[in-house]
């Protein structure tokens, strides 16, 4: 007898199971995915420029990252409350200086969701949802394929003994 054909060290069923198993978590997973990504609406940053209030604020500090990324922090504020925005990659620094304006939008009812134009360009550049939910689909798709595979009958046999 071969090791190889010990029942308890290798079940086919078993292993079909576990494959069955996975799938259906990636698939109830990728759904999660897509659900979280269609109810959870994030307000771009072009929303915040058409909607929200206009207002100047301060540049307290510029600098060009290692890969060549600008990164700025500004201020701005809002009735009596000073809000201070740090570390925010821009598409670039053009026309800023230390301590200079920068024209800021803002969310009167959340003032820490704002944006500037530098970081609009930014975000323009930059791939949409899309590509996150074409992988997603791809994903749901490919794990749909296993357990499709899984449900058929093995090789001469039936899946009901």
């Amino acid at each position: 007898m071969s090791i190889d054909r010990l029942p308890w060290l290798y079940d086919s069923e078993s292993v079909r199971g576990w494959q069955f198993l996975k799938a259906i978590l990636f698939i109830v997973l990728g759904l999660c995915a897509l659900l979280w990504m269609l109810f959870h609406k994030e307000v771009s940053a072009k929303e915040l420029m058409e909607t929200g209030t206009r207002i100047e604020g301060r540049v307290y500090r510029m600098e060009t990252l290692k890969n060549g990324r600008e990164r700025i922090a500004y201020g701005f504020t809002v009735g009596s409350n000073v809000y201070n925005i740090t570390e925010r990659l821009a598409a670039d620094c053009n026309g800023l200086s230390r301590m200079g304006p920068i024209t800021v939008w803002y969310d009167p009812a959340d003032p820490h969701r704002c944006t500037t134009e530098h970081e609009l360009r930014l975000e323009e550049a930059k791939p949409g949802r899309i590509w996150l939910v074409l992988f997603l689909v791809v994903m749901m798709v490919l794990a749909a394929f296993q357990i499709y595979a899984i449900l058929q009958p093995p090789p001469g046999g039936t899946l009901i003994r």
